[in-house]
């Protein structure tokens, strides 16, 4: 981040260092341009080594659902504390206002929960052939995916619908994320036969 000092120099850091590797380039540095080149130099450092400190920590708001913000603070040389927080949208770099109270995630905790979440795990095919009436979780409580598929000559009922699976059709349904899941997946096969497959 620039600094005040940083500023102070007008931005120009690129345009001395410039001027600096011509003057060497062209050997024409006598003992008064080196001086002035030491000085530029010297100048440069003090900006880059007066850059601003500042933390970052994951907060969550109270609204309904909680929002997470990154809370940013910098850490001011001049007065030696902290400036006021600014809370940001993740991908945003425009201040937003969180509903207040604010809790702070355990970085620790939270990198954990995303390695969990993106880890893959061994699952369990399981397959239903049946010309009755039933739910999915009855056999597995939770699952990730169902097809099901009407193999018999009349049409037969999902999801609490009426005839709405025909005859020779085939669904399939995904939860959409690694360990998004399913808990129902009624089915009625009276007077057909369906082939359900899911993995749990």
């Amino acid at each position: 981040m620039s600094t005040q000092k940083y500023i102070k120099i007008g931005g120009q850091v690129p345009i001395v260092l410039k001027e600096i590797a011509c003057t060497l380039k062209d050997k024409t540095a006598t003992d008064a341009s080196l001086q002035e080149i030491e000085a530029s130099l010297e100048a440069i450092l003090d900006a880059l080594q007066a850059g601003q400190d500042y933390e970052a920590k994951l907060v969550v708001d109270s609204a309904v659902p909680p929002v997470t913000y990154l809370e940013v603070r910098i850490w001011n040389p001049d007065t030696q504390t902290w400036e006021p927080p600014q809370y940001y949208l993740p991908g945003s770099n425009t201040p937003s206002s969180p509903v207040l109270p604010i809790s702070y995630i355990n970085p620790n905790t939270f990198l954990a929960q995303i390695v969990t979440n993106t880890t893959g795990s061994l699952r369990t095919p399981n397959v239903i052939r049946t010309s009755g009436s039933g739910n999915v979780n009855t056999v597995a409580a939770t699952f990730y995916s169902v097809s099901v598929a009407n193999v018999g000559s009349a049409d037969g009922s999902i999801l609490g619908g009426v005839n709405n699976l025909k005859s020779g059709e085939i669904l399939n349904f995904d939860s959409g994320s690694l360990n998004n899941t399913f808990n129902s997946f009624a089915y009625d096969a009276t007077g057909t036969e369906f082939i359900i497959t899911f993995i749990s």
